[in-house]
């Protein structure tokens, strides 16, 4: 299966679940530290990444499917951004 196959948010959630299976195989210390605060970080983006198509938050008024997809590219944008940057705090 290849990364367009899997959404944005499961490949955030998914590597926020293999972050915390290797920072659990760590001793305490500051890479299981960092590892756990990576996978945290992670769900925290797959969370947020589900934000703009919920029907919760969806408005009444008709949106502009363009510019709705830019917002979501934005998000996913800085989503990729924080997790590169814990991934790198992580090494």
């Amino acid at each position: 299966m290849s990364m367009r196959d899997i959404s944005f948010g499961q490949r955030l959630a998914n590597e926020a679940q293999r972050a915390r299976d290797v920072a659990l195989t760590l001793p305490p210390g500051k890479k299981r530290d960092a590892l756990l605060e990576k996978a945290r970080l992670a769900d925290l983006g797959a969370r947020i990444n589900g934000w703009p198509v919920s029907p919760e938050l969806t408005p009444v008024k008709t949106f502009d499917k363009v510019e709705a997809r830019k917002q979501v590219e934005g998000i996913n944008a800085a989503a990729s951004r924080l997790l590169k940057k814990s991934w790198n705090g992580a090494r």
